[in-house]
């Protein structure tokens, strides 16, 4: 990836990154726990831009 490449992703990042927990607030809950519901074994959780993590019993 080449420089110009790189400064226009971060440049977008620093831009919305701000509303990314905000935006995740608007999913509801439920839709989470249907998804992961399923979901055996062990799994690698990734996140951009927000500290959240989805809790699990």
């Amino acid at each position: 990836m080449n420089k110009d490449t790189t400064d226009i992703i971060k440049n977008r990042y620093n831009r919305i990154s701000s509303v990314f927990d905000i935006m995740d607030k608007m999913m509801p809950e439920k839709w989470r726990e249907d998804l992961l519901k399923e979901v055996k074994g062990n799994v690698l959780e990734i996140g951009v831009g927000t500290l959240l993590i989805i809790q699990r019993t």
